[in-house]
């Protein structure tokens, strides 16, 4: 997964299609493209996903 944010601390969600949090990682980014494994996710049923990224005050979804 590669995503940006403001450097400081930031929290990544993954929830499944019935709105359920599936997965969680408290990060510090750096204040660049930063690149995140998320080895856990094979571990998840097939289907869509939602990853919201919340860094600096600011919130970012997307379609996983």
């Amino acid at each position: 997964l590669r995503f940006s944010a403001p450097p400081g601390p930031a929290r990544l969600d993954l929830f499944d299609a019935a709105g359920r949090r599936v997965l969680t990682r408290a990060l510090f980014a750096n204040g660049g493209t930063e690149v995140l494994r998320l080895d856990e996710a094979v571990r998840l049923a097939p289907g869509v996903y939602t990853l919201r990224l919340a860094a600096a005050g600011r919130t970012a979804t997307q379609r996983w």
